[in-house]
């Protein structure tokens, strides 16, 4: 297997939230008589006001109300995630539905399952007895969000299949249980084909980046124009792995 020059990195976002909390300031003005002459001179003197104990149980009211709200807010953000990744239809393709439990969140891709090769599972003599124990995490990416693999594809790409189009990709985190971390996968893989990027007579493939800058490119082996199917490596050198849709023109 070959080795690229450059590793795989996925970068994530986070969001914070603040309140601020902005209080006036007072004004009065004071009359003085000039000891030289009887000319009254208004001189205007600014004061902050001082902070009552009223005040000070406000301003807790209000960080507490904004904290509760953003405690809400990510709950539902969630919540949402859970119920799309959890949709069917993200992990069911031509009929077949993922043994791999997790979060499918897919919208470019239309659905992945996986099903393990059990055979070559008790052969690797993993710790675990079943590799459906493993649980993943899939969600699309792009150039934005991981640059570095996405050029690798391209490297890839430009040195043995030139002509090919690239599609969507989806990063697969793999998560297996305690004590059982080192256990690999290999399995059937079934994607979706999006009809923006199918084409007629087309033949397709995926291309796989593990960390380390390993690849592999996996040809599809099954004859449904919708449907990519390949039998790949999961968490081939660690528990992370990128996979790209490729169409070869």
């Amino acid at each position: 297997m070959r080795k690229t020059t450059k590793a795989m990195m996925i970068a994530g976002t986070g969001t914070v939230l603040a309140l601020g909390i902005v209080f006036g300031t007072g004004k009065f003005a004071v009359d003085a008589l000039a000891q030289s002459g009887a000319i009254a001179k208004k001189v205007e003197i600014r004061v902050e006001p001082e902070v009552t104990e009223p005040q000070r149980d406000i301003q807790e009211v209000l960080k507490e109300q904004a904290q509760e709200r953003a405690t809400q807010e990510v709950a539902a953000q969630r919540e949402a995630l859970v119920a799309e990744g959890s949709k069917a239809e993200n992990k069911t393709v031509d009929g077949v539905e993922s043994q791999v439990k997790g979060l499918y969140l897919l919208n470019d891709i239309k659905g992945m399952s996986i099903v393990p090769d059990s055979s070559y599972y008790a052969a690797e003599g993993n710790t675990s007895e079943d590799p459906s124990k493993c649980e993943i995490v899939a969600y699309e990416t792009d150039a934005a969000k991981s640059p570095q693999a996405i050029e690798c594809v391209k490297e890839v790409l430009s040195t043995t299949q030139p002509t090919a189009v690239m599609g969507p990709s989806v990063n697969v985190q793999y998560k297996w249980p305690a004590g059982q971390e080192d256990s690999k996968m290999v399995g059937d893989f079934k994607f979706g084909i999006d009809e923006s990027f199918a084409k007629e007579g087309a033949n397709y493939a995926v291309v796989a980046i593990y960390p380390g800058g390993f690849y592999q490119i996996y040809k599809d082996t099954d004859d449904n124009p919708n449907t990519i199917t390949v039998r790949a490596a999961g968490n081939y050198t660690d528990n992370l792995a990128m996979y790209t849709l490729i169409r070869l023109d």
